[in-house]
Order: structure tokens, then C-alpha cells, then sequence
């Protein structure tokens, strides 16, 4: 008799600590379900995406992911700060508050000047005919240089009459790959007169010197 209780008290015993248990786990589930989010991070082709806490001179902060493929993680409720990059392109960042589940994908980034710097060896033949065809005869092509995404550039033309003055001009390539003069040929570009323009591309064609 005194087995048979014996047996029936540590069935109890099992069964209260599985229940506890079983609680347990489920407090927590819904704490963690209440207090976190599903962040799904989709980098671009050649691209990476990265996700941490604070941003410091070294870059992002207790990463918790940097990947260059679609990746999924859950989160804590909260601030952060996701980072864009990738060996061509220049860095960026963006801070988020996180409180829904998200999906970030990557912007349009602008190349690093190495990347820029050969695509502008490529892209040198049909701008020069598109510059040709702008300019007189009597001015030569100095310098071009592409900007942003490679679909903004700066080109520098000197004349042959050396009293006069070197000028400059926006390119632009449109929707159809194809090269556009943008902007008037001027010794300093003003920006007031480019609203459709990025400021940043004018003032960059504007310190853009003919070496």
C-alpha cells in the first residue's frame, strides 16, 4: 500500500513539475512573441545588409547579421540602426524603430569612387560622342567623370583659344541608356538654376578639376 501511494505521489510530483514547466515555457513564449519581431533583411545582388544596436566610428555595433542574402531573424522590440554596403558601393546606414515585423531591402547606393572610376573608362566612348555633338569643334574634352550610381557625370571642356575659359556640364544617362547633356555648358554651374538636379552632383562637378 504504502509503494502503490509512494508511486502515486511521484506521478503527482512528475506531473506538477511538467506542468510547471509546461507554464513556464509558455510565459515565456509570450513574453518573446510580445517583445520581439521578425526582421527580414533583403540585400541586392552584390549588396549586404547589416543590422545592430548603435553606430560608431568603426561602423555597426553589436551586429546581430550582415548578410549578402535574403536572411530572417527575430528581434527585440526597439531602436536600430541597419547598414547598406558592399565591395563596390559606398556605405550607409539608417536608423529604424522596430516594433511590427519588417522587411528592409536595399536602396539604390551609390558607387565607391574605385568602382566609378572604372566604370568611367567603359562609359568614355559614348560620352564622348554625346559631348561631341554638344560642343563646338574648338573646345576638347579635359575630364569626365561619373558620379552617384554611374548615371550622373561631370564633363570639363577647355577651349583652343586659351583666353578663354574651361566649362563644364551635368550628363545624365536616361531610361534609355543613353547619354544627355543636362545642364548649360558654364564656367561654375549655379545651382539655383538645377532644382531637378542632385545638389550634391553640381557641387561635385563644380570642385571637378581638369587633372
Amino acid at each position: 500500500m504504502n509503494n502503490q501511494l509512494s508511486y502515486q505521489q511521484k506521478k503527482l510530483l512528475a506531473l506538477f513539475i511538467g506542468g510547471v514547466v509546461l507554464l513556464v515555457l509558455l510565459l515565456w513564449l509570450g513574453y518573446f512573441l510580445s517583445s520581439h519581431v521578425r526582421v527580414t533583411l533583403v540585400p541586392s545582388s552584390g549588396e549586404t545588409i547589416a543590422i545592430g544596436k548603435t553606430i560608431n566610428e568603426a561602423g555597426i555595433d553589436g551586429v546581430f547579421v550582415n548578410t549578402s542574402f535574403k536572411k530572417s531573424l527575430w528581434v527585440k522590440k526597439g531602436d536600430y540602426v541597419v547598414g547598406y554596403g558592399g565591395q563596390d558601393y559606398l556605405p550607409t546606414q539608417s536608423h529604424a524603430t522596430i516594433h511590427k515585423n519588417q522587411t528592409f531591402s536595399s536602396p539604390q547606393l551609390d558607387y565607391s569612387p574605385s568602382k566609378l572610376s572604372a566604370l568611367s573608362a567603359s562609359a568614355s566612348a559614348p560620352i564622348k560622342q554625346t559631348i561631341n555633338r554638344a560642343v563646338p569643334s574648338t573646345y576638347n574634352i579635359q575630364n569626365i567623370r561619373l558620379y552617384k550610381d554611374a548615371t550622373w557625370g561631370g564633363v570639363l571642356v577647355t577651349p583652343q583659344d586659351t583666353s578663354k575659359d574651361l566649362l563644364r556640364a551635368v550628363i545624365h544617362k536616361n531610361a534609355n541608356g543613353r547619354w544627355e547633356v543636362v545642364s548649360k555648358w558654364e564656367i561654375i554651374l549655379q545651382k539655383a538654376s538645377y532644382p531637378n538636379l542632385p545638389t550634391d552632383v553640381v557641387n561635385s562637378v563644380n570642385n571637378q578639376s581638369a587633372t
